[in-house]
C-alpha cells in the first residue's frame, strides 16, 4: 500500500506539487508529522530490538530462525520509516487541512495491518513470546565478532549503522523534514 502511494505521488503527479496557501495548514502539518512520528516510534523500536535481540541470543534460534527473525525486524523498521517518509512528503504538499489529517490517519491505519493478522492469529508460541519477551542472556558487547557467524557479523554492523542513523537523525528531525522539502521545493 506504501508502495502505491509513492509510485501515484510520483508519476502521477509530476512536477505540480502546489504549496498551501493558508496558514491553518501550515500549522496543522508539524502535529501531524510529530503525531505519526510518535505513533510509529514503537514500530521502529519494536523492529531494533527483534534485530538485537536475534543477533545477541542466536543461540536460543532453530537453525537460520535467528537470521529469519533478524530480517523480519529489520523489515519492520524499514516499512516504519518507509512510512515516515510518506507521510513527510504528502504532508509538505497538502492544501487543505481536512486532507493533511485524513493522509495521518490512512497511514496510520496502514501501519496497523500487521498488527491486525498478528493479532488475529490464534495461541502460538511465537505470539506469546512478542507479547512477553524472554529475558535476555547475552549482552552484544560480552559476544566477540570472531564467536559470531558471517550474518551475525554484518546484521551486527547494520543494527549499529541504523541505530546510530535512528537515534542521532531520524529520531528528533523527521518532524522538521515537511518544513524542510516545502523550503527546498519552493
Amino acid at each position: 500500500m506504501l508502495t502505491c502511494m509513492l509510485y501515484s505521488m510520483v508519476y502521477q503527479h509530476g512536477d505540480d506539487y502546489p504549496f498551501a496557501s493558508s496558514y491553518t495548514v501550515f500549522v496543522v502539518k508539524f502535529p501531524s508529522a510529530v503525531c505519526l512520528h510518535f505513533v510509529l516510534y514503537p514500530e521502529v523500536m519494536q523492529g531494533m530490538n527483534i534485530m538485537k535481540y536475534t543477533n545477541n541470543q542466536a543461540h536460543l534460534f532453530t537453525e537460520n530462525g535467528s537470521e529469519v527473525s533478524f530480517m523480519i525486524g529489520l523489515l519492520q523498521f524499514l516499512t516504519a520509516i518507509y512510512c515516515e517518509g510518506i507521510n513527510c512528503w504528502l504532508l509538505s504538499f497538502q492544501t487543505e487541512v481536512e486532507v493533511a489529517i485524513i493522509h495521518f490517519i490512512a497511514l496510520h491505519v496502514i501501519m496497523e495491518i500487521p498488527k491486525f493478522y498478528f493479532e488475529a492469529l490464534g495461541e502460538n508460541h511465537i505470539k506469546s513470546i512478542f507479547h512477553h519477551p524472554a529475558t535476555i542472556e547475552k549482552r552484544g558487547i560480552n559476544i566477540k565478532m570472531a564467536d559470531r557467524s558471517l550474518f551475525h557479523k554484518v546484521a551486527r554492523v547494520v543494527y549499529r549503522i541504523l541505530r546510530v542513523i535512528y537515534v542521532s537523525v531520524i529520531f528528533y528531525l523527521i518532524p522538521f523534514v515537511v518544513f524542510f522539502i516545502q523550503y527546498m521545493w519552493a
